[in-house]
């Protein structure tokens, strides 16, 4: 069964699956949460158990329905997605000219709009109608990250259901079964991802990699260096990089710094404590060695200031304010706590 397949999500499950099994499905639901948390795998699993032959099971899987859902081929099964920047309007009317006939198979018709908080505003008027008056046994999963972003008329015509992040340790789980990802691996990814499954498995763990080579060299930088260089080092980092990859960058430099957060505070608390012990809960273990060395120049609220320093530049670039300004006045503020505070200050304004 389709079901079978979606890690997590219990209680998104149990709500559709009593949905199902009650034969009290609504004619439109909105799955809302991040990318990658699991929302559109879930609309097909849902699409193909309202198609399945037997009828108020969750997708028996063997029925004839159920492999061509499988398969993407089921005729009275319609996924409609962004063409380019937007959902178009002339997308919307060939859909609804598709559920205006008669069912193929029979039953019901399913319609998934992947990223239909992309709707153009034509687009939202023309599909507003049909959610008004939906065809007969026609249902609508819509599928979005930014709910703002719908009209309020679409969104008040549909049962919203929320997806919730994944714990790290079932995203790493799935990463070692999916990529056979080592265990330290799998964690550093399970961290990154932010309890995104499907972001996770679409890493790509060496280009990963070069960004925590860069991550640490940032961090050697920042307590070295001088302006110059400084300034010569983010400026090689951002240039050419979209923002959404130096926001990356900045991310996975958060994770580092939570590394370096816990080596100083297991020193300060217990300098006899196992390495063992201690690299279970490192997102870096592989770099244990290197993170080590950095850590041991530093006191536990310089590593706390740096980190603060680290979300605020990620809320500074995430509002538009120049990445690679962000990245120099972090840098030259290196361990300063003073520096430190009033970069966090600016960042805020």
């Amino acid at each position: 069964m389709a079901f079978e397949t979606i890690l997590g999500h219990e209680h998104v499950k149990q709500l559709l699956e009593a949905a199902l099994r009650t034969r009290r499905v609504p004619h439109a639901y909105l799955f809302v949460g991040a990318r990658g948390v699991g929302k559109h795998a879930t609309a097909l699993a849902m699409g193909q158990a309202l198609l399945c032959e037997e009828r108020g099971s969750l997708g028996c899987g063997r029925c004839d329905a159920c492999r061509r859902c499988a398969r993407g081929a089921h005729p009275d099964f319609h996924v409609v997605a962004p063409d380019g920047q937007q959902i178009k309007i002339e997308q919307i009317r060939i859909l609804q000219d598709r559920l205006g006939l008669r069912a193929f198979c029979g039953g019901a018709k399913v319609a998934v709009l992947d990223e239909a908080d992309r709707l153009g505003t034509e687009a939202a008027a023309a599909f507003l109608k049909t959610l008004e008056e939906p065809p007969e046994a026609t249902h609508f999963i819509l599928v979005c990250q930014n709910l703002a972003a719908l009209p309020l008329t679409v969104v008040s015509r549909c049962q919203v259901v929320r997806f919730g992040t994944l714990a790290a340790e079932h995203v790493a789980q799935l990463l070692r079964q999916r990529r056979q990802f080592d265990a330290a691996t799998a964690r550093l990814v399970a961290g990154l991802s932010a309890g995104c499954p499907g972001q996770a498995l679409a890493v790509d763990i060496e280009r990963l990699r070069d960004l925590r080579r860069l991550a640490v060299a940032f961090l050697r930088l920042g307590l070295d260096g001088g302006a110059l260089p400084c300034f010569e080092f983010s400026e090689q980092l951002t240039r050419g990089r979209a923002r959404e990859e130096v926001l990356e960058f900045v991310d996975l430099l958060a994770l580092v710094a939570r590394d370096l957060l816990l080596l100083c505070g297991s020193r300060e608390r217990s300098a006899g404590e196992p390495e063992s012990a201690l690299r279970r809960f490192l997102l870096n273990a592989d770099a244990a060695a290197e993170l080590g060395e950095i850590a041991a120049r530093l006191r536990n609220e310089q590593v706390e200031a740096i980190l603060a320093g680290i979300l605020a530049a990620s809320h500074a670039i995430r509002r538009n304010v120049h990445a690679q300004l962000t990245l120099d006045l972090l840098l030259t503020a290196g361990a300063d706590l003073q520096a430190l505070a009033e970069y966090c200050h600016a960042c805020r304004r």
